[in-house]
């Protein structure tokens, strides 16, 4: 399958590095690292000379028990370096909930808008449909301050399929073309240690006849590539004990 983002086609027959560029003080990656200008445009040549083809630059934090961040303060950590990177011809991903921030890094330069929040918000969903962008739809239940107080199921696998199914359903309905989404079920977000072994189980070991994200036809993201961040996360907040999960 082709995803479109913009002036950037990826075929998703074959594995895409998106590298990750956290420019905030507090995130489960690289939090504080690269969080200045200069820093921040020297990590991302970086990653682009290992082999990056998107560059996915967060300026708001979903880690486990995160505070939000005003909309202010996520544009002037992102917005300078989304321009600096569009300028240089990468192929910039903003991974934000908001659809200020999504409008003001699309007229920056960006080609896709990655929403944790998976376009819940009717705003966000206006802010990309008359775009060409390419989109990332994250689950995750609740937000990133709740997300790993006690989520619930009736099946972590069957669930989170149905969720991003529906999700891409309303998309193209409210007008964005099937070729510009990519799901992401989102390992670790609003997912315990059982549920996280359980969706890697079923929709990442290929199972017999079980419910799978890539039954829905529709682009899937590289999701497991964060999965030790997101483990060494929930370790560090208390939410599971070291080794509970390998």
């Amino acid at each position: 399958m082709i995803w479109r983002c913009a002036t950037y086609e990826f075929d998703t027959r074959m594995p895409i590095v998106m590298g990750i560029l956290n420019v905030t003080p507090d995130s489960f990656s690289d939090g504080g690292q690269h969080d200045g200008f200069d820093a921040a445009l020297a990590h991302a040549e970086r990653m682009a000379e290992e082999g990056a083809r998107i560059i996915d630059v967060g300026g708001e934090s979903a880690r486990p028990g995160a505070a939000p961040v005003s909309v202010d303060e996520e544009l002037a950590r992102v917005l300078p370096v989304v321009r600096a990177l569009a300028q240089r011809d990468v192929c910039v991903s903003i991974d934000t909930r908001h659809a200020e921030v999504a409008r003001a890094c699309l007229e920056a330069g960006a080609a896709i808008v990655n929403d944790v929040s998976g376009f819940r918000d009717p705003a966000m969903v206006d802010a990309v449909r008359d775009s060409d962008c390419g989109l990332v739809v994250m689950h995750m239940q609740g937000d990133p301050s709740t997300m790993q107080n006690a989520p619930s199921y009736d099946d972590v696998v069957a669930d989170v399929r149905e969720w991003l199914r529906d999700r891409a359903a309303a998309l193209e309905a409210a007008g964005v073309a099937h070729d510009r989404i990519c799901i992401d079920p989102g390992p670790g977000f609003g997912k315990t240690p059982s549920q996280l072994s359980d969706y890697e189980a079923t929709m990442l070991a290929g199972i017999p006849n079980a419910p799978s994200v890539y039954d829905l036809n529709v682009n899937p993201d590289l999701a497991v590539q964060r999965r030790q961040q997101v483990v060494d996360c929930m370790v560090d907040e208390g939410y599971i004990e070291e080794g509970e999960i390998a």
